[in-house]
């Protein structure tokens, strides 16, 4: 069975399962379920990106698909345009964004977590501190 819905029935149905899917898995590990995903579909991307494409023509994202994989509005975006913090094409009035500028872009605001600064502690120190 499938069922047609109009655009307008959209939110509704979304938060119907969203809170479908709270009462399943608890709304914390709902979370951590979500980022996970996110956190995966951006390294697929980041896969996807770093490979040679046999034509030669790179990728290129609209506004809202950089809103997605920053997890920001579109207008954060287009004040990013403003400010130029990530590159962009205008091929013609609407602006397009290389898949390998917002990669670069969200590896430049990255912020490290205690992990990963305790490693490059020791990296550091193991190889300055060599006696």
């Amino acid at each position: 069975m499938q069922i047609q819905l109009e655009k307008s029935d959209e939110p509704f149905v979304r938060k119907i399962i969203l809170e479908e899917l709270k009462n399943v898995f608890g709304e914390a590990n709902l979370r951590k379920i979500i980022y996970e995903e996110v956190k995966r579909g951006l390294a697929e991307s980041a896969n996807a990106a770093s490979k040679p494409k046999a034509t030669g023509v790179e990728d290129y994202l609209t506004i809202d698909d950089v809103a997605l994989m920053l997890c920001v509005k579109r207008a954060t975006v287009l004040k990013m345009n403003v400010e130029r913090k990530i590159p962009f094409d205008k091929p013609n009035k609407f602006p397009r964004y290389k898949r390998s500028d917002v990669l670069t872009y969200m590896k430049k605001i990255h912020v490290k977590s205690m992990d990963e600064i305790q490693k490059d502690v020791e990296e550091y120190t193991r190889v300055n501190l060599k006696r």
